[in-house]
């Protein structure tokens, strides 16, 4: 991997569909070295939810995973007691097996996503 010095994000053009998951959540890949078979690597991406993005149930994943909230808010957890607003800047660490979710959006929310494995 090579050295990127720094550059002006663009949040409106260059978004790609993520293969396997909604139309309402689309990415930038910033870097990706993420190996998912031999576990290895990290990958740094911008996400883009679409308002109106809704999630069911929690998940977790094997590799930790690093959000900052960049533009815009989600609300994380169920509705109602559990679920809580994050308003940029809001930043979360997740550690492999953390179980998350569901989410949800009303306006468009960016965020910084950072994934690797140990």
């Amino acid at each position: 991997m090579k050295s990127i010095e720094f550059e002006q994000l663009d949040l409106e053009q260059g978004f790609e569909e993520i293969p396997g998951k909604t139309r309402e959540i689309t990415h930038k890949i910033l870097t990706d070295t993420l190996d998912h078979e031999a576990k290895t690597g990290m990958r740094t991406r911008i996400l883009r939810v679409d308002a109106g993005f809704q999630s069911f149930g929690q998940h977790d994943h094997p590799w930790w995973e690093e959000l900052t909230i960049i533009k815009g808010s989600l609300y994380e957890g169920e509705p109602g007691d559990e679920e809580k607003k994050l308003v940029a800047p809001a930043f979360a660490r997740r550690e492999p097996g953390h179980m998350h979710g569901p989410a949800r959006t009303d306006e468009v929310c960016y965020m910084i996503e950072v994934n690797w494995y140990e």
